[in-house]
């Protein structure tokens, strides 16, 4: 069974990824607004942005994922407490 130190660490990991993976595609998407790719580089840059849009939402399910098992862990943990 999984701590619930280990699922905070995994949680803190993956604000981090959220966080760095929002900063990349703000930039992808302003070097793609900005009118300097040709357009092959563009469609190029444009399904790469595509497919880190789909990370970042894959990152988003799997946070949600943990923020469930920490919250399945905390009320774990307090009902052994009260026991």
């Amino acid at each position: 069974m999984v701590s619930l130190q280990e699922e905070l660490a995994r949680l803190e990991q993956a604000d981090r990824h959220i966080a760095e993976a929002t900063v990349r595609i703000a930039t992808h998407e302003a070097l793609i607004g900005s009118g300097d790719l040709p357009d092959a580089e563009k469609r190029r840059a444009e399904d790469l942005l595509a497919a880190m849009q789909a990370t970042l939402a894959q990152f988003l399910l799997h946070r949600e994922a943990i923020v469930e098992v920490v919250g399945q862990l905390m009320k774990q943990s307090h009902e052994e407490k009260r026991e």
